[in-house]
């Protein structure tokens, strides 16, 4: 079950589905079981609206779907088989750190998402979990987080940099969102210009952020080049306020 499309080309036109396509059967959602009542006609399981909202909803029920099957090996993934997931919540509250840059994946543009090692320093507990791969904390309970990150900026961390050029350093939150559909910028940190071949600075910022579930949240970097790698004083911060 999968559906992707430009829903802003969609808007006005209309499709049915079966309604089953639209819920995922191993977890009641009380807020998605009501989007789909609204959509229910007289016809057996038929659903009708919308195609971009249809699609919205085939698209969190497929997101949920691919969630279970990669965590069902896990012993995260049988905890919440067995006891549920308010059972989840309450074995504590969610909180990470993940500490030490490892490396950077390039995005669209000019920016950079960094990549945490997890080799013994990187904590996580609470149902909160850390995607080494992609550099991203995935939320299993939404709410309100403190999120704080800790970045050491060094012209020394690279070869490539010998002149004395200036340059302005941008460091980004951002969040992958499957309840929005798209990926947006939380809190941008612009520092002024930097002499590249004689400088060490430490970046720090942190807020308050409401979070759904699903949501991924990650660093970027305008300037990868500068941070070193496997440091201690380089870190993310996450934990749940309410």
């Amino acid at each position: 079950m999968r559906a992707n499309a430009n829903t802003s080309l969609l808007q006005g036109s209309n499709v049915c589905v079966p309604c089953r396509d639209l819920l995922w059967e191993r977890e009641r959602d009380e807020a998605i079981e009501d989007r789909v009542a609204n959509l229910r006609t007289d016809a057996k399981d038929a659903c009708c609206g919308e195609t971009a909202d249809i699609i919205s909803l085939m698209n969190i029920a497929n997101v949920k779907s691919i969630f279970f099957k990669n965590a069902i090996g896990s012993p995260l993934g049988m905890f919440y088989l067995a006891c549920g997931k308010d059972n989840l919540y309450s074995l504590s509250l969610p909180e990470a750190k993940v500490v030490g840059v490892v490396d950077f994946l390039p995005t669209n543009g000019d920016f950079h998402r960094v990549l945490w090692n997890k080799n013994g320093r990187t904590t996580t507990k609470g149902g909160l979990m850390h995607l080494e791969l992609e550099g991203e904390l995935f939320i299993r309970r939404p709410g309100k987080y403190f999120v704080y990150v800790n970045l050491q900026l060094m012209s020394n961390q690279s070869g490539i940099v010998t002149s004395d050029d200036h340059v302005i350093v941008t460091l980004k939150l951002s969040v992958l969102s499957h309840h929005y559909g798209y990926a947006r910028t939380v809190s941008e940190e612009t520092q002024s210009s930097y002499r590249m071949s004689n400088f060490t600075k430490s970046r720090k910022f942190g807020a308050l952020f409401d979070f759904h579930e699903y949501d991924r949240i990650s660093v970027l970097i305008s300037h990868p080049e500068l941070i070193g790698l496997n440091v201690s004083d380089n870190y993310m911060y996450a934990i749940y306020q309410e």
